[in-house]
């Protein structure tokens, strides 16, 4: 009991770390780093009032998109060039692949080679009640993926970096407004649920200039990796905690923890 009063602690300390780093995610992107900055109303509901030199534009006009292609499961083979699932698209990053292609497919498919750091966000997923799995998951492609391909039902979001940071454009896509946003546009049956690309770009955006988008994404990636290095150490003490519990079960009832003088 006691074990798993501290497993349901750790648990609710991980929601609360969750939820502060969503609220700092949303709050600099909406808001910017400089407290005494002048405000406007940005004319947008959900947004409110924004810096007086910011400016809310609709995410198609900032960037440029690559769907994946529908690669036949018949082209398939156990080793050779990795192919990106929707399904692999977790947590922001990308999980290792399960599916690959002959080499010859980079060559005859070039538009969906993978660059690190490349942004893709799923087209189809679960409803938007799976939150892990929902339809519209955003993932970085990482160095290791360099020179994949992209499978069907994905998107590349490339934004025009003269205008859009490709560091500061994730925070965006991450955003509690743009996961609202997909949930509203999401349309299919009560287990899967696919997005319309156009619906996708609708969303408007609080854009400040470029330098003070890489400053914000910097002063992100700052508070966010240290929020997740303690939702990693909590997961970690839930992680012991389970196995502790569990070793003290078969000690207890395999007769190695003497229990006659509890009682």
């Amino acid at each position: 009991a006691k074990m798993d009063t501290l497993i349901g602690k750790q648990k609710s300390l991980i929601e609360l770390l969750k939820e502060k780093r969503q609220a700092v995610i949303s709050h600099a992107v909406t808001k910017g780093l400089n407290p005494h900055a002048k405000m406007k109303d940005s004319g947008v509901e959900w947004l409110g009032e924004v810096p007086e030199h910011w400016v809310t534009p609709k995410l198609k006009l900032f960037i440029k998109t690559t769907k994946g292609f529908a690669f036949k499961s018949d082209d398939f083979i156990e080793e050779g060039i990795p192919v990106v699932k929707m399904s692999e698209i977790k947590n922001g990053t990308i999980n290792p692949s399960t599916v690959f292609l002959p080499e010859k497919f980079q060559f005859t498919h070039k538009e969906v080679l993978l660059r690190h750091k490349d942004i893709i966000v799923s087209t189809v997923g679960s409803a938007p009640e799976v939150k892990n799995s929902a339809v519209g998951q955003v993932g970085i492609v990482p160095a290791i993926h360099e020179g994949s391909l992209l499978n069907q039902n994905t998107v590349v979001y490339s934004p025009n970096k003269k205008r859009l940071s490709n560091s500061y454009l994730p925070y965006i896509l991450k955003s509690q407004a743009y996961r609202e946003h997909l949930d509203l546009h999401a349309h299919g049956t009560a287990n899967q649920a696919s997005l319309n690309l156009s619906d996708m770009l609708k969303f408007v955006f609080p854009c400040p200039l470029l330098q003070e988008q890489e400053a914000i994404a910097k002063y992100l990636d700052d508070k966010t990796s240290k929020i997740d290095s303690l939702v990693s150490k909590a997961t970690k003490s839930i992680e012991l905690l389970k196995e502790k519990r569990t070793a003290l079960i078969s000690s207890a009832v395999t007769g190695k923890i003497d229990v006659r003088e509890i009682a």
